[in-house]
């Protein structure tokens, strides 16, 4: 998928305009969810009709259904995060919702590569990237509430052998691009783990938003600088980039699924709405279940001759 991101510069103070996404239509008549974009982000990625998994490859099926705005829906690297190793299902459920992750725009093409050219994304490599973001956004939980120790152990599992030379290795299988790649980092014995922590989650943004330049196009007779990506994953990284520099906002724990999230209002506990959603789909699964739990107690009592409760 060739689609383009592009971040005009002069239109990064605009970023609390037009909250709500206004449905309208491009020239083939799809629909396109907000043309104009929050944080100087004017794009289109498109969603097909379909998707399908072949031979551990997703593939779109049918014509685009829509385009959309990704920059608009910062929930999109939560989002990837969510995607468990092995789960075909819920792949299948994101790319129904925000497409595919633009593998055919990082991947070199070559006329050998038939499986790349015809737009396939290795579920390898899906997972990978979900895998580096959840540990961006693990990290981000630790570092926001300043608990080393706790930071520590987590660290624990990605501990890669022994130390050598007074250094620790520590390891995880990620994607930085196009690439599955098995990535260490080193830990000197006098060095913190908010340090080794930051250094990781800096290198996993950066190496994915390497990709992202800068570029003048003409616009109504004037020239304006942008900023050009070419993936759907280039944009989750680039929000979790944007959360990192503006710290002021929690990465919690959705109390409903368990994945982690950017607090943005205080108030919010469960994961956010994902596109085209109106409500957290996790708050409403809490609250009929709360809901089923209350009607099964009155059921109960009520056989037993208890009173209602209030």
């Amino acid at each position: 998928m060739q689609s383009e991101v592009w971040v005009t510069e002069v239109q990064r103070d605009r970023d609390a305009q037009d909250e709500q996404a206004s449905n309208t239509q491009d020239a083939q008549g799809r629909a396109v969810v907000d043309p104009i974009v929050p944080r100087g982000f004017q794009t289109t990625w498109e969603v097909c009709s379909a998707y399908t998994i072949q031979e551990d490859r997703l593939y779109p099926m049918g014509d685009a259904r829509e385009t959309y705005a990704p920059m608009r829906y910062m929930e999109l690297p939560s989002e990837i995060a969510k995607l468990p190793s092995g789960d075909t299902k819920a792949v299948l459920d994101f790319a129904k919702t925000y497409g595919l992750m633009g593998y055919a725009a990082l991947h070199p093409k070559t006329p050998a590569d038939g499986q790349t050219q015809a737009g396939g994304e290795p579920l390898t490599w899906i997972w990978a990237h979900a895998q580096g973001l959840k540990l961006c956004f693990d990290l981000s939980m630790y570092l926001y509430t300043q608990d080393e120790a706790k930071l520590d152990a987590y660290l624990e599992a990605y501990r890669a052998g022994k130390a050598v030379r007074g250094l620790q290795p520590y390891a995880a299988v990620i994607a930085s691009r196009d690439q599955v790649v098995h990535q260490r980092w080193l830990r000197q014995a006098d060095s913190s783990a908010v340090k080794l922590a930051r250094d990781i989650r800096r290198q996993l943004i950066n190496q994915n938003i390497v990709g992202i330049h800068r570029a003048f196009q003409d616009v109504d007779g004037r020239d304006q600088a942008h900023f050009v990506c070419s993936a759907l994953v280039e944009a989750a990284y680039w929000h979790l980039g944007e959360t990192v520099l503006e710290q002021r906002h929690p990465v919690l724990r959705c109390e409903g699924c368990g994945a982690a999230f950017v607090q943005r209002d205080p108030r919010q506990r469960f994961c956010p709405p994902r596109l085209h959603q109106k409500s957290s789909a996790c708050a409403i699964r809490v609250r009929v279940r709360k809901h089923r739990q209350i009607h099964i107690l009155h059921v109960r009592d009520h056989r037993l001759g208890k009173p209602p409760q209030s």
